[in-house]
């Protein structure tokens, strides 16, 4: 419109063709500086509203996962600052690092406003509201990584259902845990519960099976079998003989020997419970798959 109008004037005054060039020219470079400098205001500004929402999206995160759990109104007002539509409950997923980096193309799991890391050294994920077949295509979502999934928790206690998740990735890593790629800590409380503080389980373990320290690894490996299938089968020597594959004067013979060197912690309800637990961590501690009974292999 402003070249046209100065065509008109040009016109109208006779001006010369070289000074109409010049002005051309100056005007389209003015309007190409004017340009430039939108371009470069829009993707500043884009730049700018990104880098807030990253800073919003890393302050619910943190949040989220921290060592002490937020107030539900702390993680409402960030979840809302951060535009992430807050569910009614979340699932942590704790990952083995990507063979390849994420950016490679690794796909986020299915579901919507998905949270997490998957670049770090500890990868995880939040997914809010997850449905059954969410998790059960997680498998396919993670192309050949170790994943264990939390417990289901309001979304400010998220950080307990990773810790959780972490936990039981850490007990797979270990050999402690065996099963699918995709873990659930459902599936494995009991281990989850007595693994949770290995100083407090290695210190039960040594409390309540320092009368084994003085024999031998076979006689030691008996002792807790006879052990645990007398707890098992509350004393019963047919019941215990048929767990074992052992004549039953035989359990009774070694149920003597357990006598003397536990003593009266056998016949105390408390001492008994705290000493099934202990036999548990021992086995789990100890490759956690059950040996074939020494007595069958006589047989």
């Amino acid at each position: 419109m402003t070249w046209r109008r100065y065509v008109e004037i040009s016109g109208h005054s006779n001006t010369p063709p070289a000074q109409m060039y010049a002005l051309a020219e100056a005007l389209f470079a003015y309007a190409d500086e004017l340009v430039g400098h939108a371009v470069q205001g829009y993707v500043a500004e884009q730049e700018r509203t990104m880098s807030a929402a990253q800073r919003h999206r890393e302050s619910l995160l943190s949040a989220l996962t921290g060592a002490v759990a937020p107030s539900r109104r702390t993680v409402v007002d960030l979840a809302h600052t951060a535009g992430w539509p807050l569910p009614d409950s979340v699932q942590a997923v704790a990952l083995t690092p990507a063979r390849r980096p994420a950016h490679s193309g690794t796909p986020l799991p299915p579901g919507q406003h998905v949270l997490g890391d998957d670049e770090g050294l500890h990868p995880y994920w939040i997914l809010p509201d997850p449905k059954r077949e969410d998790l059960l295509a997680l498998e396919q979502v993670a192309k050949g990584r170790r994943v264990a999934v939390g417990p289901p928790v309001p979304p400010h206690e998220a950080g307990l259902s990773l810790r959780s998740a972490r936990q039981l990735l850490d007990l797979a890593e270990r050999g402690l845990v065996a099963g699918a790629p995709v873990l659930q800590c459902a599936d494995h409380l009991p281990k989850l519960l007595l693994t949770r503080d290995d100083t407090i389980v290695h210190a039960l373990v040594e409390r309540h099976l320092t009368p084994l320290q003085g024999l031998t690894a076979r006689q030691r490996e008996r002792c807790v079998e006879t052990l645990t299938a007398w707890l098992q089968h509350r004393g019963s020597p047919l019941e215990m003989a048929q767990a074992l594959h052992i004549h039953p004067q035989t359990v009774r013979y070694r149920l003597r020997q357990i006598a003397k060197q536990f003593g009266p912690a056998l016949h105390d309800p408390d001492l008994r419970f705290e000493l099934e637990i202990a036999l548990r961590a021992h086995k789990m501690l100890n490759g956690g798959q059950d040996r074939p009974p020494a007595a069958q292999r006589r047989r």
